[in-house]
């Protein structure tokens, strides 16, 4: 039987009681006398005690831990907690010719994020590409933007960048979810020979892969091959240096003689035409985080996300009545019904267009 916390009240009550039996020979103690006041000092003290207690217990199970101790519970695995990643791109530089960036050079975009040159070039016909990667690690650096500035600027060289591949892929510190996610799939699928749950946890061990999964042999490429595909935590398509990392990290673990090649999924962008009432904004902002969190939680790659989810998802925003009037997959209506998928085809939420009955 658990040892519930009883209440602050309950426990001044218990000492009262006993100061009673042991003190005044049951006599009532008054709250504001000399031992009431020590009942009630007391009683404040034990019930802190019992909070103490109470959070103390939770760090010893991987579901209820949090922060350094559900990191000591997954270290016993071998699952640390994931760092956080830094964004990465490519700029183009513009100037006249033989002038020399060197390595380090900043440029940021319009929120002033940074982002220095990870090697250094010369400047031939008019151009260098050149890679770049943001000063912070995590995900605010990430960006569509493709102007980016020098932060300083160098004689022979045009102030403004093209981004030819725009920064993205950084990621923030694993959170206490996802990694307790990670550690209740390892303790509930123990290590095997290269089953499904064992590619799938060696993907998610390396930094900036946030989902994985596997298609099998049949789905794939044949006997002996399997894939492993992989995305971010928001569904997104992982950077190259991830995705080179992950498939790496798994030829050092896999099966000898296995074929296991990381793939990335293919999002397919998912609208929604969707009549609310009342259609407010904070009913739509409900919505809409309420569709996210449910693609991102929910879809995976030749997949199913029934239609009776994504209902359950807007009826949770707190509207009275709503109706779905459409659901468009890369463009194409698939009317108002489950969404199927096939192969490395992932559905993600891109938006709902809200309207009025």
């Amino acid at each position: 039987m658990a040892l519930g916390r009883p209440t602050l009240n309950e426990i001044y009550t218990r000492i009262a009681a006993d100061m009673q039996a042991r003190v005044t020979s049951g006599t009532a103690i008054p709250r504001f006398s000399l031992l009431g006041v020590l009942a009630t000092v007391f009683a404040g003290a034990v019930h802190l005690l019992y909070g103490f207690l109470e959070n103390i217990s939770n760090q010893l199970f991987p579901d209820t831990a949090v922060s350094q101790f559900l990191d000591r519970i997954a270290n016993y695995y071998g699952l640390p907690r994931k760092a956080a990643t830094f964004a990465a791109g490519t700029i183009l530089l513009t100037g006249t010719d033989t002038t020399v960036v060197l390595a380090g050079t900043q440029v940021q975009n319009s929120e002033g994020f940074t982002y220095s040159t990870v090697s250094e070039v010369s400047i031939t016909g008019g151009i260098a590409n050149v890679d770049i990667q943001a000063d912070v690690a995590g995900s605010e650096p990430n960006t569509e933007e493709t102007t980016l500035d020098l932060v300083a600027p160098i004689v022979g060289v045009d102030t403004e960048t093209q981004a030819t591949v725009p920064p993205n892929g950084g990621q923030d510190t694993e959170t206490d979810s996802a990694l307790r996610s990670r550690l209740l799939h390892r303790l509930q699928n123990p290590p095997a020979s290269g089953t499904a749950t064992d590619y799938e946890r060696w993907a998610l061990e390396v930094a900036g892969v946030g989902k994985a999964w596997t298609l099998a042999a049949e789905q794939y490429a044949g006997a002996g091959t399997v894939a492993i595909v992989i995305a971010t935590d928001q569904l997104a398509v992982v950077s190259a240096t991830v995705k080179q990392n992950t498939q790496t990290y798994i030829d050092t673990v896999r099966p000898v003689g296995a074929q296991a090649d990381v793939v990335d999924l293919n999002p397919l962008a998912t609208e929604l035409d969707i009549k609310l009432d009342p259609n407010i904004q904070e009913i739509r902002d409900a919505v809409d985080n309420n569709l996210q969190d449910l693609f991102i939680a929910s879809t995976e790659p030749g997949g199913t996300l029934f239609l009776s989810h994504i209902r359950s998802a807007i009826a949770s925003a707190g509207v009275l009545n709503y109706e779905i009037t459409d659901i468009r997959v890369s463009g194409n209506s698939i009317g108002v019904a489950d969404i199927i998928t096939t192969g490395l085809d992932t559905p993600v939420f891109d938006f709902f267009n809200a309207s009025d009955f």
